[in-house]
């Protein structure tokens, strides 16, 4: 077969063949030569390889083209491409740890075409980096665009907005008032005596009636001191008795008798057995009255209770009081008898009535108190709850009733948001009356059962679109 010449500066990679015995090819691993021979130094190509490859043999001149091998060549004839991102593509990645002479055979020391072969390996090896460069991120592009989702060219936002409806009832109006709850009645626990504690009820929240025993000392003691008066005043009766049928006194003279009674000592020991008699009653302390205990103490059987010493509060709840304070003006609104509207922290109402009215206003803060009076029927009222009072005292009628967090001012001017549909309107209104709590109006475009916005409604515009939120009522 005729050989053709080289052309002007022609890469010949004159790999030199060591067919193996049968002229077998070596076997590779994964798209490289098997361990112990290192691509592109002493690589064993048939003579159809090295024809295809345009690869030069040492049996003459090889076919003479300039060799400048495709991926697929380099692939099929283990010639290096690029560096670690030949990884990506499939291509041998040993020329990282060879040398420019291992690669190219024909780089010897000695010659001077060396660096003119040395430029073209370079410029061969950075165009093959290029694509596959070019090649992994137009993959990488093109699947980034197909996994990326379609996004719409516009999108409506809608605010979230609360709304209520109107009615028709009449507004009430109040006079409110804050004050704390108070019992009807209130003792302190207190014993007269001092002593061992036999037995007792004073525990906290302990529910009494009337009559029982909230505390009983231990009364031996006093007994025997009653006993003893007892005795002693039965002695000095006898004697009295003698001296009387001695004297002869009349059952009309008393003022010698009461002489009498002094002299024999009969009226001193009377005096001492009434007082052994109610200090022993001392030792027994009762409810007055039906209602509930506070202590801070934690009293055992056997505990010494010295005399004066408070020991808890017996509270009377079947009836509670409150104290509103009201305005100097507001007085002559209110009269005894009136029923009044408490409002408890819980939000529930319960009905009281006006017991009486302070005859002294404050001078300083120019208010004076109503006293309210309250049932318990419950019990939930508790001494020291702060609650709500209002007083009714006048009630106007209109149109149409609405809280009062729908009503909003701009410019200067009160409006509301209507909803229609899924769209709100503005609308300029005039109050008749205005409340803490409701808004009475008598306007043409409303009437009761519109829907109007109460919350999140700030920030609305005119004809905006909404997402509608009913008020939980």
């Amino acid at each position: 077969m005729k050989k053709a010449a080289l052309t002007e500066n022609p890469l010949r990679l004159s790999t030199r063949l060591h067919p193996a015995p049968g002229n077998r090819r070596l076997p590779r691993r994964n798209g490289l030569p098997a361990s112990g021979d290192l691509p592109g130094r002493h690589n064993t190509l048939s003579n159809e390889d090295a024809l295809r490859c345009n690869v030069a043999t040492e049996n003459g001149d090889a076919p003479g083209r300039q060799f400048t091998p495709s991926n697929e060549d380099a692939l099929r004839c283990n010639i290096p491409t690029g560096n670690e991102d030949a990884l990506r593509c499939n291509i041998p990645t040993w020329i990282r740890d060879a040398s420019w002479r291992d690669i190219v055979p024909g780089l010897r020391p000695g010659r001077a075409h060396n660096h003119n072969r040395f430029k073209m390996v370079s410029r061969m090896m950075g165009l093959v980096l290029l694509a596959g460069f070019l090649f992994t991120g137009c993959n990488s592009d093109a699947d980034d665009a197909s996994a990326r989702p379609d996004r719409p060219e516009s999108v409506e936002i809608r605010p979230e907005v609360i709304f209520s409806t109107t009615d028709a009832l009449p507004l009430s109006f109040y006079l409110e008032s804050q004050g704390t709850i108070e019992p009807n009645r209130r003792i302190e626990i207190i014993p007269r005596l001092s002593g061992y504690l036999e037995h007792h009820a004073i525990h906290e929240g302990a529910r009494v009636s009337r009559g029982d025993t909230l505390l009983k000392l231990v009364d031996d003691e006093y007994r025997i001191q009653y006993r003893q008066a007892d005795n002693d005043f039965h002695k000095a009766e006898q004697d009295y008795m003698i001296e009387r049928r001695l004297r002869g006194f009349a059952e009309a003279d008393t003022v010698n008798d009461r002489s009498l009674r002094i002299r024999t000592g009969l009226m001193q020991a009377e005096l001492n057995r009434e007082r052994a008699a109610l200090d022993l009653s001392y030792t027994t302390l009762t409810a007055p009255f039906s209602g509930e205990v506070h202590t801070m103490l934690n009293l055992a059987a056997g505990a010494y209770i010295r005399a004066g010493e408070k020991l808890g509060d017996l509270y009377d709840h079947s009836v509670v009081k409150v104290r509103f304070d009201m305005l100097e003006t507001e007085l002559a609104l209110v009269s005894p008898g009136m029923q009044v509207m408490v409002v408890m922290p819980d939000r529930e109402e319960v009905t009281g009535r006006v017991a009486s009215i302070s005859p002294v206003v404050d001078r300083d803060r120019k208010t004076g108190q109503v006293l309210v009076e309250i049932p318990n029927r419950n019990n939930r009222l508790k001494t020291g709850m702060m609650v709500t009072g209002r007083i009714f005292t006048d009630s106007m009628t209109g149109r149409a009733r609405f809280p009062r967090s729908a009503l909003l001012e701009r410019d200067g001017r009160p409006l509301v948001f209507k909803l229609n549909r899924d769209t709100v309107e503005w609308i300029y209104i005039e109050p008749l009356a205005v409340t803490s709590e409701w808004v009475l109006i008598d306007h043409p475009d409303i009437n009761p059962g519109d829907t109007l916005a109460v919350d999140r409604h700030f920030a609305v515009s005119h004809l905006q679109k909404v997402n509608v939120r009913m008020r939980l009522e």
